[in-house]
């Protein structure tokens, strides 16, 4: 995501930009990260039926003291999003925000959500509102694509 981001952005220039292609988290994130497969497999037949989640970060703050980035991207569609917090423990509230968007625009519930066990997203919390909301939790091992 953060190697395609210049390409994305537009009104400003972040072609010479190094920051994102060369951080140190990205160098011992990517020490451990095991081969992608070429074609994912999809592992739903509707959209928002699995979603996969992730923070990454941190970075040097942002000029709204953000450092994290909270992906999520849909299984079926390969749509992502991305949502910057200023602290991990903003995931649950954004998750949730997120959720409530995907209904009113969609009219659909998030069916199964995957992450990499990452404690924001283990926590009581985030797991007691998951099971009210019928969402179910499923894990990847850590450092592997999800």
């Amino acid at each position: 995501v953060l190697n395609k981001m210049p390409e994305f952005t537009k009104g400003l220039d972040l072609k010479g930009c190094k920051v994102f292609l060369d951080c140190a988290v990205c160098k011992k994130s990517k020490s451990k990260a095991t081969a992608i497969p070429k074609h994912a497999t999809r592992l739903s037949s509707r959209i928002f039926e699995l979603v996969h989640v992730d923070i990454v970060g941190p970075f040097a703050p942002s000029f709204g003291g953000r450092k994290y980035f909270l992906t999520i991207v849909d299984n079926h569609s390969r749509f992502g999003y991305v949502y910057l917090l200023k602290d991990k423990s903003d995931t649950f509230q954004t998750f949730k925000d997120f959720a409530t968007l995907v209904y009113n625009q969609h009219g659909i519930n998030i069916a199964r959500i995957q992450s990499d066990r990452g404690g924001e997203f283990m926590s009581q919390q985030f797991q007691d509102w998951m099971r009210k909301k019928g969402i179910k939790h499923q894990t990847s091992e850590p450092y592997t694509p999800a």
